[in-house]
């Protein structure tokens, strides 16, 4: 008789279960691997919300205001007007 396919988890308890049941069936050389590939996973595949973003929060105001006006009217002068030739 074949095996039938297991059925996807339906929650992410489920799911981190199943991971960590298989990955005690490895030795450690699997279980390195499967460090390696969840950590190539993660950094292709950024979450939503997460450090990355938090940490941007850590330069907030570190721009001096003349700074940031000038930024502005270089903005605004470069592509603040409609050019009806460009395309």
């Amino acid at each position: 008789m074949a095996d039938l396919p297991e059925e996807p988890p339906t929650t992410d308890e489920d799911l981190k279960k199943r991971v960590l049941n298989n990955l005690d069936a490895l030795d450690r050389r699997g279980k390195l691997r499967v460090l390696d590939f969840a950590s190539e996973l993660a950094r292709r595949e950024p979450s939503k919300v997460g450090p990355k973003g938090g940490a941007l929060l850590a330069f907030a105001g570190s721009i001096p205001k003349e700074d940031l006006d000038e930024m502005e009217k270089v903005i605004e002068e470069e592509f603040g007007r409609v050019d009806p030739d460009e395309w």
